[in-house]
């Protein structure tokens, strides 16, 4: 677009401030939605690895046979993965659960 006076300069700054403004808005938009999204993969990561640390210790009972070890160490990678990725799923039935047991 060739602009050849100051109302044609106007308006193509104000398209260029309006334009500005929306890429602007876009990129919050999407940094909230990253930060969201990284803090539900950090919860259901630290989720997974404290039940699978967790199921480690019961499977072996902390015993130092090395068939007791890998036995846990293959429980804790298995559990754990299981439940890093339906770590939604396990939090709306958790909160289900709850509500239930303490509904009045």
């Amino acid at each position: 677009m060739k602009i050849t006076n100051t109302a044609e300069l106007k308006l193509a700054i104000a398209d260029l401030e309006e334009q500005c403004i929306t890429r602007e808005m876009d990129l919050l938009y999407g940094i909230k939605a990253y930060a969201q999204e990284m803090k539900e993969t950090i919860a259901n990561v630290s989720m997974g690895m404290g039940t699978g640390l967790v199921a480690k210790k019961i499977v072996t009972g902390g015993k130092d046979s090395i068939l007791k070890r890998l036995t846990g160490d293959l429980v804790q990678g298995i559990v754990t993965t299981v439940v890093t990725s339906k770590g939604s799923k396990i939090k709306a039935l958790g909160s289900a659960i709850l509500k239930n047991l303490f509904k009045k």
